[in-house]
């Protein structure tokens, strides 16, 4: 069967090779049975059996010949191009599906200064001094949440439980009191196969004293969080804030964050989400 259809193609490829139809018979003057002299011109390409390198190919065979290969080509072409694009579309959608980074939130911290620090605290992780007062108990529960609840807006960013976080964070600290609190972080990063460690200080958390339209003692917030790469320890985002409302009278260059607030005094749970709008306008490559 194999060599029957070998025969019928060497057949047909020596009539149309070696045989030219004439030229009127090509442009349809007169008549002409194309069966018949298919079938007579076959049995005679296939008789004459002439070596291939002595083979003249006429007339009909280049006209045929570049017809062909405008039809072909434009469709090798568009092939290539297709595959190209569907691999170039297979690599961006591969690229774009990444894993979500980790991230691990030790619990916030009130830090108050020392004695001789007078109102000025020292930050463990970043060693920068600020001002610092009065903090709210619980406070940095609240800054924490708040905070986290941003991080939940990410869409690149896998939460580890908290409860995890902060026990594993209580033992490795208990037992590395000696060491530099960035090794301390490292260790828990590691430990929790995490990306990143999320920690943050609380340095003056004052609420309101009065009403909304009227206040003896403005809220006033002060808090700095920092992202810390677990791989090596090293800082990757610093988010500062420092703020204390004031009335229009006293401070006109603030209008449009007093006016944020509805034109009224504000708690010190809407300024502190005010900063953390703020600071997260910075936060390191992840989409919202």
């Amino acid at each position: 069967m194999h060599n029957y259809f070998l025969e019928k193609i060497s057949c047909i490829a020596g009539f149309v090779c070696e045989t030219p139809i004439p030229k009127a018979k090509r442009i349809g003057i007169g008549k002409f049975n194309e069966t018949q002299a298919l079938e007579t011109k076959c049995a005679e390409a296939c008789r004459s059996n002439y070596p291939a390198k002595k083979r003249v190919y006429p007339a009909a065979c280049c006209e045929v010949f570049p017809k062909l290969v405008l039809v072909i080509i434009p469709v090798i072409l568009v092939t290539f191009l297709t595959l190209s694009i569907t691999v170039q579309a297979v690599e961006k959608s591969v690229g774009k599906a990444k894993s979500p980074m980790r991230v691990a939130v030790i619990s916030f911290q009130p830090l108050i200064p020392r004695e001789e620090q007078e109102n000025t605290v020292i930050c463990p992780v970043c060693g920068i001094g600020s001002s610092s007062g009065k903090i709210l108990k619980g406070s940095e529960k609240i800054v924490e949440e708040i905070f986290i609840d941003k991080l939940h807006e990410l869409k690149e960013v896998e939460l580890i439980p908290s409860d995890k976080v902060q026990g594993i964070y209580n033992r490795i600290a208990s037992e590395s009191l000696k060491e530099p609190v960035l090794n301390i972080y490292k260790k828990v990063g590691n430990e929790l196969g995490a990306d990143v460690l999320a920690v943050g200080y609380v340095y003056r958390y004052a609420e309101r004293v009065g009403y909304k339209y009227s206040s003896e003692h403005p809220a006033s917030v002060i808090f700095e969080i920092h992202l810390i790469r677990t791989i090596d320890g090293g800082i990757i985002w610093r988010g500062y804030f420092d703020k204390t409302q004031k009335s229009l009278m006293e401070d006109v260059f603030q209008i449009s964050s007093f006016f944020k607030g509805g034109g009224q005094w504000i708690t010190a749970r809407q300024l502190a989400e005010q900063g953390m709008n703020k600071i997260f306008e910075t936060f390191p490559g992840l989409e919202h």
